[in-house]
């Protein structure tokens, strides 16, 4: 059965094994095939997303020994998207609707050639440590992974900030189901739940995580961008944004990549 070895698009840089020592040395990590019992894996609705990758992850991946769980959202991210491609190959049919003339529409998309990878840098010298979310410009790499960094708001308030994992999602997953009942249709509190867990301190200090989630809902909203400006600039990974003219009205749309039964089980005819 046939391997392939990737580089993460973090480089493995935040990632140590119990001594310390790097856990992904150099962000390279070797896998399988996706196979049947994977697949049926994904197919399997009484389980969350996360959960389903966490587990195909720990199957696929041959070295080296690591919790699937513990990687960056944006590497598992890559690596899904890496055993798509090295299994049934970069070509994927995209859904999309125009947002002008509202026409429904299909096209190719290649996964190797259509999309962006952000690569953390090589070099810790070329970052400085604060993020200033009022003046720096985002770069098409990232700075040099670190687990936290500071980010400088407009609102004077310096956070200290991390990106998100594979348990963070089993958390905010956890705390929909949570919630659920609690809440109207119209409003969805863990957006606010995501934002408070990448946050590990407020101007130096540690604060509950109900703190974190009340500071978060009243943050006006160029606070609120510049904070999520700042995460994005530090997230290594691949950029969904996809651009596409209709082909029926001529009219440029902007839109995430779509995931649908397709991207595992593309259509023969």
């Amino acid at each position: 059965m046939s391997t392939y070895t990737i580089t993460l698009p973090s480089r493995g840089q935040i990632y140590k094994d119990k001594d310390g020592n790097p856990a992904i040395p150099d962000g390279l990590v070797t896998m399988g095939p996706l196979r049947m019992k994977e697949q049926a894996i994904f197919a399997n609705r009484a389980s969350d997303n996360t959960k389903k990758l966490d587990e195909v992850l720990k199957r696929v991946i041959i070295s080296p020994t690591i919790d699937p769980s513990t990687l960056l959202v944006s590497d598992r991210l890559y690596l899904l998207f890496a055993l798509r491609i090295n299994t049934i190959g970069p070509e994927y049919q995209v859904p999309f609707r125009c947002e002008h003339c509202d026409a429904q529409q299909r096209f190719t998309l290649d996964l190797i050639k259509d999309l962006t990878v952000k690569n953390a840098r090589l070099d810790p010298s070329e970052d400085a440590k604060v993020f200033d979310a009022m003046t720096d410009l985002l770069d098409p790499s990232v700075p040099y992974m670190t687990e936290t960094f500071d980010v400088a708001l407009p609102n004077g308030v310096t956070i200290t900030a991390r990106l998100l994992n594979g348990n963070d999602e089993n958390a905010i997953a956890s705390y929909q189901k949570r919630i659920r009942t609690q809440i109207s249709a119209a409003s969805d509190p863990s957006i606010f739940y995501r934002m408070a867990l990448m946050i590990t301190q407020v101007n130096g200090k540690d604060i509950p995580i109900t703190d974190k989630i009340h500071m978060v809902e009243d943050w006006d909203l160029r606070t609120s961008n510049a904070f999520s400006d700042a995460i994005e600039a530090r997230e290594p990974g691949i950029d969904l944004t996809l651009r596409r003219d209709c082909v029926h009205c001529g009219a440029g749309n902007e839109f995430p990549v779509a995931f649908t039964a397709e991207f595992f089980r593309p259509r023969t005819r």
